[in-house]
């Protein structure tokens, strides 16, 4: 699992990271962490963290992007496998989605995923990826 993620990973310049709205920090620690995890590692590649904020956090912030962006990049997103609790941006229109979540219930949406369902949080899998 961790060789295919690090492997699109690889495959793309620009990657966008995102999770369920109304974010808790399992959501924000494993969106903030990955892209972070992705800056130190591939500095050259071009890594935003997109969606709402209910609240200022002290993890980071997001970034605003415009939709244009989307095209041609590596969509990820994080502690969540549900359409209708993604973030409200435009996942769809990247060229590759892959969802990286803990929860028991499966994926509905048109990605690629990948599932630790013993891990206690999403962030938790970011970790062993790193």
């Amino acid at each position: 699992m961790y060789n295919k993620i690090l492997n699109f990973i690889k495959e793309y310049d620009t990657i966008i990271i995102s999770r369920h709205h109304k974010p808790d920090l399992d959501a924000l620690g494993s969106q903030l962490g990955l892209k972070q995890l992705i800056i130190d590692n591939f500095p050259n590649k071009k890594v935003y963290a997109v969606g709402d904020m209910v609240r200022p956090s002290f993890l980071g912030v997001m970034d605003e992007i415009d939709d244009s962006v989307y095209e041609g990049a590596l969509f990820i997103y994080t502690d969540v496998s549900v359409s209708n609790m993604i973030a409200n941006v435009p996942y769809y229109k990247a060229k590759k989605v892959i969802c990286i979540d803990h929860h028991k219930n499966d994926c509905d949406i048109n990605a690629e995923a990948f599932y630790d369902r013993n891990a206690a949080a999403a962030a938790q899998i970011i970790a062993k990826f790193a």
